[in-house]
């Protein structure tokens, strides 16, 4: 009886670590998405309001990751924090968010829609890789998860 429930914990375990992976993948995913549509917001303020980057930084989402992201890059941009900015584990690509936040905000009108334009180009780019993963990956670990969890049952029994 004791193999069983060792065998059942197991396979809960390897199930979840599988689902903990597709998830990092889910956020990945949204994160970036949720870039994009700040990226779009500035490019707006520039052709249209000239809103300051320190408001425009209060930028309203739902996805709690990326309001920190912008927080601790609201604090180094006005200079009261020189630490790098706050970005989830599971944003692999670190320096792609640091070179932006770090070169927002320096140029001219025109200057500062090129460069968000070549960011939002790049950002592209990178999400179709993103969704193209997500859609082949997350199933996937969710099923690998599972069936590693079926043998290790299974042998233990």
């Amino acid at each position: 009886m004791a193999k069983f429930f060792i065998g059942v914990l197991a396979l809960i375990i390897s199930t979840l670590v599988g689902h903990n992976f597709s998830l990092k993948q889910k956020r990945q995913l949204e994160f970036y998405e949720e870039f994009k549509r700040f990226n779009s917001s500035l490019k707006r303020n520039i052709q249209f309001r000239k809103d300051n980057l320190i408001n425009l930084l209060n930028y309203d989402c739902k996805n709690d990751d990326f309001i920190c992201t912008l927080k601790s890059a609201k604090l180094i941009i006005t200079g009261i924090s020189k630490e790098e900015i706050c970005l989830p584990e599971y944003i692999t690509d670190k320096d792609f968010f640091n070179r932006f936040f770090c070169n927002i905000g320096y140029g001219n009108g025109i200057n500062e829609l090129n460069f968000l334009c070549e960011y939002e180009d790049e950002l592209n780019e990178k999400l179709l890789k993103i969704k193209d993963n997500y859609s082949k990956l997350s199933s996937l670990y969710d099923k690998l998860g599972f069936s590693f969890g079926m043998v290790v049952m299974i042998l233990i029994l």
